[in-house]
């Protein structure tokens, strides 16, 4: 029991340290500094030992990364929908020789003509579509690259 009361006696004394270091960092850049290079940043293996212990094991994503997250995946599922329904269409229709398959594609590719895309609307969204997947996308990798630095692979 001697043994429990001494674990808590330590982690309690350990509270107190952390909640006077952070009393005195307020006003103190230079404690600040000493703190960040001494913990946050130490290379010294039972620091870094400790600092897992009181660190999550990966930080959750945003509201607005997971939304924009969802939103590439969404673009990308309706992508593999589309090219998948494409695919798929030939064989449900029973076509077999080369020549059929060939003259599908060609009339699918055919019926989307410059006449069908003359509506002055068309150009602006596509603008705003690719822009959203360019944003998306360069979300993503800022995100893969605070991942890959907290990871400690670059």
């Amino acid at each position: 029991m001697s043994s429990d009361n001494q674990k808590n006696d330590t982690v309690d004394q350990l509270v107190l340290d952390i909640k006077a270091l952070v009393l005195l960092s307020e006003n103190d850049e230079t404690l600040s500094r000493a703190i960040r290079d001494n913990i946050t940043d130490s290379h010294d293996e039972q620091v870094i030992k400790f600092m897992s212990l009181i660190q999550p094991a990966k930080k959750p994503f945003s509201r607005r990364g997971m939304f924009l997250t969802a939103l590439g995946e969404l673009v990308l599922a309706s992508f593999l929908t589309i090219a998948g329904i494409s695919l798929l269409a030939p064989s449900i229709m029973g076509l077999q020789s080369p020549h059929q398959l060939l003259a599908y594609f060609t009339e699918l590719i055919n019926g989307i003509s410059p006449a069908s895309l003359s509506d002055p609307l068309i150009p602006f969204l596509d603008f705003l579509f690719a822009l959203l997947l360019l944003f998306g996308s360069f979300y993503l990798l800022r995100h893969s690259s605070v991942e890959l630095k907290e990871s400690g692979l670059s």
